[in-house]
C-alpha cells in the first residue's frame, strides 16, 4: 500500500494543527499549484522563513512529502524564496 498523500499539504498542517478552515501558514504567501505529468507542485514564494516554517516542512516529510527550496522565483526574485512540495515518489 502506497504512503503517497492524498489532501493538499495545507490541509494537512491545518489538521495536524487543529486550525480554523481558512487559515494557512504564515510561509504560504504568493501560492500556485501546478501539474505536470501526474506530479502535482505546490508552489509558495515568501519573503521570509522563520522557524516555525522549518516545524512544518518537518512535518510534511514525515507525513510523505517532499519539501524543496531554492531562490528561483517568478514573485520578486531575489526578495523571495521558492518552496516546491509535492507527493513523495514511491518508485
Amino acid at each position: 500500500m502506497s504512503d503517497t498523500p492524498t489532501r493538499t499539504p495545507y490541509d494537512l498542517l491545518r489538521n495536524l494543527g487543529a486550525h480554523t478552515e481558512d487559515w494557512r501558514p504564515q510561509w504560504a504567501d504568493h501560492l500556485s499549484v501546478t501539474t505536470r505529468g501526474t506530479e502535482t507542485l505546490y508552489i509558495a514564494q515568501p519573503y521570509q522563513l522563520f522557524p516555525e516554517a522549518f516545524r512544518d516542512f518537518e512535518a510534511l516529510e514525515a507525513h510523505g512529502w517532499r519539501v524543496i527550496i531554492d531562490g528561483q522565483t517568478t514573485h520578486n526574485p531575489g526578495l523571495t524564496v521558492r518552496v516546491r512540495i509535492s507527493a513523495r515518489s514511491t518508485q
